[in-house]
């Protein structure tokens, strides 16, 4: 049935009601494989000036390193310093870096064009 008209007046025609699109549940769960990794929403500036042993410094770094491995030509290069990048994250951030999650930090830091299962587990 839902709530009368005159209560849904204030909302632009096009905006939708209804539940939100990303169930809670399903962002929990991202927020969740995340962990510390979520950092990767920090703000360029803060990026910059963050501590590099801060879980934002290790996102920061990472994103430079594959910035730079991504701009190599040599495909074995690039692979091996893809890993070690991912290695690197994993190590400093204490998790486990799987396929799924390199995908979403990629994603949040626009780094595009790296096999997400290079460096990763399972």
């Amino acid at each position: 049935m839902g709530p009368p008209p005159s209560a849904l007046g204030h909302i632009p025609a096009n905006v939708t009601a209804g539940p939100p699109a990303v169930p809670p549940a399903a962002t929990a769960n991202v927020a969740s494989e995340l962990g510390k990794l979520n950092a990767a929403h920090a703000s360029t500036v803060a990026m910059q000036h963050a501590a590099p042993d801060s879980a934002v410094g290790a996102v920061a770094t990472y994103k430079t390193q594959m910035l730079a491995a991504l701009a190599l030509t040599d495909t074995t290069a690039q692979s091996a310093a893809i890993t070690s990048a991912r290695q690197q994250l994993a190590t400093t951030t204490n998790k486990d870096l799987t396929a799924s999650a390199v995908t979403k930090i990629d994603a949040m830091l626009d780094i595009k064009g790296a096999s997400p299962s290079l460096g990763t587990t399972q």
